[in-house]
């Protein structure tokens, strides 16, 4: 898809959940052109990770090698870390709430 074409986004989210299929969700996640594989154990994982790659070469999709972390067990996506099974906001996206000064006076909270 060239970029930049209108309704370009969403024509491709469709198309990749379409190609990946309706059990995607069971181990697979996949926001435009970033795909996140999850699973329990190690061994789940290879299996799995060879299934989506399947999937996609079948499509004749490629991956950029350089952009895939494999095996991870924490990783950042889509602004969420996530580790452990838990889901957390990325601490870049919260720094500037965390920082944030307290208001001193009425004004300033009305703002």
């Amino acid at each position: 898809l060239p970029q930049g074409i209108t309704n370009g986004p969403a024509t491709f989210q469709r198309v990749i959940n379409h190609i990946l299929g309706p059990d995607r969700w069971k181990y697979a996640l996949a926001y435009i052109d970033d795909v996140i594989i999850y699973s329990k154990t190690f061994e789940e994982h290879l299996s799995h990770l060879k299934d989506i790659c399947t999937i996609l070469k079948n499509a004749r999709f490629r991956l950029n090698p350089e952009k895939c972390e494999i095996a991870q067990t924490q990783t950042d996506y889509l602004g969420h870390n996530i580790k452990n099974g838990e889901i957390r906001p990325s601490p870049n996206n919260i720094n500037g709430l965390l920082n944030t000064r307290l208001p001193q006076t009425a004004d300033e909270a009305c703002k």
